[in-house]
């Protein structure tokens, strides 16, 4: 004998314990699938971090090294020198990087900059003495006292300055970038 129920009654317990259940899952799987993505990530970063440092990759620079000083003189010119311009930097702070950098080479594509570029000690030692010349005074584009990176890669000198507000205390602005090669 079948017994009719009214629309107002709830449905059978097991099938309301199945839903509960279903729910409770989905609510698992939707924590744990990012999670467990965010992980791989991590690791797949870190593997690749640490693969290029076994490589020697942490402090070297791409052949031609003329981006990566201007990248860098912009980002010395705005966290050491206060020089609030955007994309402009102090020509005698490039002037200074590539005296140090460039050392021993006789044009741009000198054969010796792929070794200066691979150079940790000079690096670091061009940026510290880019970094402590002391107070500088801004210039102007039309007197070549500043620089600018129009037609380099802005996205560089982002990546510069974002790391070196990163991971440098504020206590010492002069190491910018020591740590990144």
């Amino acid at each position: 004998m079948t017994v009719d129920r009214p629309e107002h009654v709830s449905a059978p317990m097991d099938e309301l314990s199945r839903t509960t259940t279903t729910i409770r899952r989905n609510w698992i799987v939707s924590i744990l699938r990012p999670a467990l993505v965010g992980l791989l990530a991590a690791l797949i970063l870190s593997a690749t971090f640490k693969t290029g440092q076994m490589r020697g990759m942490d402090h070297a620079v791409a052949y031609g090294p003329h981006g990566e000083q201007v990248a860098l003189t912009v980002a010395l010119s705005e966290t050491v020198y206060g020089l609030k311009l955007g994309y402009l930097g102090h020509a005698s702070v490039l002037a200074k990087l590539q005296e140090i950098w460039n050392r021993g080479a006789k044009d741009p594509f000198d054969r010796i900059l792929i070794e200066n570029s691979h150079n940790s000690a000079l690096i670091n030692e061009a940026i510290t003495a880019a970094s402590s010349m002391g107070p500088l005074t801004p210039g102007y584009l039309s007197d070549r006292t500043l620089i600018t990176t129009l037609q380099d890669d802005m996205g560089q000198v982002d990546f510069v300055s974002c790391l070196s507000s990163c991971l440098v205390p504020r206590s010492n602005p002069s190491t910018i970038c020591i740590s990144w090669f």
